[in-house]
């Protein structure tokens, strides 16, 4: 592109005027060329992944009703299709959205949306098929305030559906709104929110994410980065296009290519951050201000640490050994972490109970399911094929039992 200027003008103002142009002119280049790869992109998402149905129609959606909905708590109602409950117990509230007869492909869109949620709230949904309760899925949108979810992503998302079921836990009972439960049949402007909603989610860190991190949520209808990926692609084709159709008005320059480049990675990097902020700001709501007990015992281990701390406080000797005998390599680490300062044994890889030359009267066993090993009340404790240890069971729950050899 030439810059075209008056005879007598400064050489030094025409330089800045002409790269002042020049700059415009990229910058808007640039835009329109994203925004026809946007509008292309768009175009790719509604008619090649647009969701299948069986032909029937008109498909109409299905919201709570007195007829669609049953509520398991404490404390609820149904006032112009908001439902108001209160989590009991622990905090726990059930909602379930009846949906008999209904074929799965149909309804493709899954539409949860809350008022006032707890900080802690999670939601477990399953489907109930055949009579029988279904492939369950932690819903990963925190919080919980408006998540469109594409079913097809559900694992069972096929044949008749005859109930979905949604359960709200909290820590502490507390009282919230349902607005929406619903299902919807298949739009274009479905699609697109459906898309919207996942990269505007985040999940809470996670032990998995220690040395693995997909950067979507699991039942996600994209991921993030061959959709920023596309939309370059298809903004270098727009500005191809562009150039071609000018017939020699614009003439390309590999500087537009470089700042799409650039305005994807941006795109892409705001998911990230926005999704890395929102993760900061909810542990630091979990965390902030407690001790270093408080916090073991409100982390993602804190069922476990809280275990391991009843344990604790049946062994009185402040040397005694504990063996820990369990098949789960990361249960088994944490628990021996968490019985620090006592003399705590664990093996990688290895029997789970140590040879029998290295075991003494007055040792620990604690045997923290799943594990191969064998635990009586009265006979003791033994891994299969071998002769049992004489053992007093010390303490026992559902998880594991604390036996003490003799």
């Amino acid at each position: 592109m030439r810059c075209r200027t008056l005879p007598g003008t400064n050489r030094e103002t025409i330089g800045k005027a002409c790269h002042v142009h020049v700059t415009h002119h990229m910058l808007r280049a640039t835009l329109a060329s994203m925004l026809l790869g946007l509008a292309m992109l768009l175009a790719v998402l509604m008619l090649f992944f647009h969701p299948p149905s069986s032909g029937e129609s008109p498909l109409q959606a299905i919201n709570m009703t007195e007829e669609t909905l049953e509520v398991v708590a404490p404390s609820w109602q149904l006032i112009d299709g908001r439902l108001d409950l209160e989590l009991a117990g622990f905090g726990v509230g059930v909602v379930t959205l009846l949906t008999p007869g209904i074929d799965a492909q149909d309804y493709p869109y899954l539409h949860l949306s809350l008022e006032h949620p707890p900080p802690d709230l999670g939601a477990t949904m399953s489907l109930r098929k055949g009579g029988k309760t279904v492939h369950q899925y932690i819903l990963e949108d925190q919080p919980l305030t408006d998540l469109w979810i594409a079913t097809r992503e559900f694992k069972g998302w096929d044949g008749s559906i005859e109930a979905i079921t949604i359960i709200l836990t909290s820590k502490e009972p507390s009282a919230l709104t349902v607005t929406d439960i619903s299902l919807h049949p298949a739009s274009a402007t479905l699609q697109l929110r459906a898309i919207l909603s996942d990269l505007g989610s985040f999940a809470p860190w996670k032990r998995a994410q220690m040395n693995t991190h997909t950067g979507a949520a699991k039942v996600a209808s994209f991921y993030p980065v061959p959709l920023v990926v596309t939309l370059m692609l298809l903004s270098f084709v727009a500005y191809g296009v562009v150039v071609l159709l000018s017939r020699g008005r614009i003439t390309f320059s590999w500087t537009v290519p470089a700042m799409i480049f650039l305005a994807c990675w941006l795109v892409l990097d705001l998911v990230w951050q926005n999704r890395l902020l929102r993760q900061v700001a909810h542990s630091h709501l979990t965390f902030a201000g407690l001790s270093p007990e408080e916090k073991l015992a409100a982390g993602p281990d804190a069922k476990l640490y809280r275990s391991i701390a009843t344990v604790k406080a049946h062994i009185n000797e402040p040397d005694a050994r504990v063996m820990v005998a369990t098949s789960d390599l990361y249960a088994g680490m944490r628990a021996a972490y968490f019985l620090y300062p006592l003399n705590a044994y664990w093996r990688l890889e290895r029997p789970e109970l140590p040879d029998a030359q290295y075991l003494r009267k007055g040792d620990y066993i604690l045997v923290l399911s799943p594990s191969r090993a064998y635990a009586h009340k009265d006979k003791g404790v033994r891994l299969p094929e071998t002769r049992m240890y004489p053992a007093e069971m010390v303490y026992s729950s559902l998880t594991m039992r604390l036996l003490r050899l003799k």
